[in-house]
């Protein structure tokens, strides 16, 4: 009998809170009010220059932590500072709501115990089966994510995703655009990634932006990748300038505000693209996050479209569909759901909400997709929607470069205008297949 890894219990609330100011409310203004208050914070303005901006090392020593960019701060529950804090009327006038902050986890569901590996040849069929095109997701309730290696894509030119969506019949290639993949890091040693070149942030104290996971280089290669040594596609925008922000930790874990620290970074390094394949799981009837809503209305005016994943909690098999995750949940952020080779709804990928906002926009190859990923490997074959979601970045950088005046609006439409048709309801599938034109 095969034995499956369990996720440990996921945690869902930090203890800390998240406040929202109003744009007319200056940085000199709150941080005097937070100052008369004896709360003390720190500005992101002052680790700009620096390779990480670890925000919980911050709130160690400090009261909160200020991201100037985009107006939010997170503070610490220190109940008497708060509240002679919120009593102030220049905080009443310019603060527009305050909010839990979450955990967030890369977008993967359950894998496969590592021993698949050691013992390949001993279970030659069950090997077969998992890592077959037509895999009979029936047989393998809850299983978003599998822990097996293919060396080789699966086309003689390119993987299947790259051929279903259009990427091999065009020339655009993102050049002159820049993709902010925000997750796990990057194996920096990649033969790939190396040659390539990135910028690079850890939002982590003591940890590199290096992956130690696989889940962030394995979202790079998807978005930013080329070919294989032996010349298969599996990459959808090669020439796109890649940042890759470290908002997620070794085991995958991170929460608001490491992700609304990378946010902002992105925004500052005025990336077109923030592709996000991680979230938080939400209750059916769950409204969406206002902050998040306010910092993607924020990026969008910045010029930066903010695309995420929408989980992996469904199993399809059993007519369980699980609604979008947060932050992809947010009217103004783009949510992803994934299909497999066949262009079916993968059974692991979540629906739509039954409140404003929680709809899925598009959706991205999800199965069997094959990237890179960290040594000794170099590349893997994983499935969920977070290897559609940087698909859809992919893309929406290859129609950046060819529309390069269009606004970040404009973008999200024209992905939705262009997608291609599916055999699936609007509530799973959205617009359709994500398809360069």
């Amino acid at each position: 009998m095969t034995t499956f890894q369990t996720n440990k219990p996921r945690k869902k609330f930090t203890g800390r809170k998240i406040l929202v100011l109003a744009d007319k409310m200056s940085t000199a203004k709150f941080m005097n009010v937070s100052k008369k208050s004896s709360l003390r914070l720190a500005s992101s303005r002052d680790f700009k220059k620096k390779e990480s901006f670890s925000i919980q090392k911050i709130l160690k020593e400090a009261d909160g932590v200020y991201l100037d960019k985009l107006k939010i701060a997170v503070l610490n529950q220190n109940k008497e500072k708060l509240k002679s804090f919120s009593a102030s009327s220049v905080v009443t006038e310019g603060m527009q709501y305050m909010e839990d902050e979450r955990y967030v986890y890369k977008s993967s569901k359950l894998q496969m115990m590592s021993y698949l590996k050691g013992y390949k040849d001993a279970i030659d069929n069950l090997f077969e089966k998992f890592s077959s095109q037509d895999l009979g997701y029936g047989d393998l309730p809850g299983i978003g994510s599998r822990d097996v290696v293919l060396t080789t894509a699966d086309e003689d030119k390119s993987t299947w995703g790259i051929k279903a969506t259009g990427v091999l019949d065009t020339e655009l290639t993102g050049k002159g655009v820049k993709v902010a993949i925000l997750d796990t890091g990057i194996y920096e040693d990649h033969p790939y990634f190396s040659g390539k070149g990135f910028t690079a942030k850890s939002f982590f104290d003591n940890l590199e932006v290096n992956d130690i996971d696989g889940h962030g280089t394995h979202c790079s290669g998807v978005a930013t990748g080329n070919t294989t040594e032996q010349g298969q596609r599996y990459g959808v925008a090669p020439d796109a300038e890649l940042f890759v922000g470290k908002v997620l930790d070794n085991n995958g874990e991170g929460t608001d505000g490491s992700l609304l620290g990378g946010i902002e970074w992105a925004i500052e390094n005025k990336c077109h693209i923030i592709s996000m394949s991680l979230g938080a799981i939400v209750g059916e009837n769950d409204p969406f996050s206002q902050t998040y809503e306010r910092v993607a209305k924020r990026a969008l005016d910045a010029g930066s479209l903010i695309i995420a994943a929408s989980g992996n909690e469904s199993n399809r098999t059993s007519g369980s569909i699980a609604v979008t995750n947060h932050p992809a949940n947010c009217p103004s952020i783009m949510a992803v759901g994934a299909v497999d080779e066949k262009l079916k709804m993968a059974y692991f990928s979540n629906g739509s909400s039954n409140f404003s906002g929680g709809e899925i926009d598009l959706v991205g190859p999800g199965v069997n997709i094959f990237s890179t990923y960290k040594k000794p490997e170099n590349y893997y074959t994983d499935s969920g929607t977070s290897m559609a979601t940087p698909f859809v970045s992919g893309i929406a950088a290859l129609y950046k470069e060819k529309h390069p005046d269009i606004t970040a609006i404009d973008l999200w439409k024209l992905l939705l205008r262009n997608a291609k048709k599916i055999k699936a309801d609007a509530k799973d599938g959205g617009a359709g297949l994500v398809f360069i034109k």
